[in-house]
């Protein structure tokens, strides 16, 4: 778990909704539990960029990995 995911986008940090930007999030994505192509990806498929959002998210591989695969069971707006 993110240190933000229980956040409304309204609450987080500017640096987290930069992040979350990043990886493809906005208000309407992060308040309606959407999940992003970004969000299907393991930690190593992510790049350079997303790699340092997530952690920016307070994800680090082993928590990031563990919620992307359950959100790959989900369902996606983004494939």
């Amino acid at each position: 778990m993110g240190k933000y995911e229980d956040f409304d986008w309204v609450d987080l940090p500017k640096h987290a909704q930069e992040a979350a930007k990043v990886l493809g999030y906005d208000q309407a994505k992060w308040d309606g539990d959407i999940f992003t192509a970004a969000s299907n990806k393991s930690f190593d498929e992510l790049n350079a960029k997303e790699k340092e959002a997530v952690k920016a998210l307070g994800y680090d591989q082993t928590t990031w990995d563990d919620d992307s695969d359950s959100s790959s069971s989900s369902s996606s707006e983004e494939e």
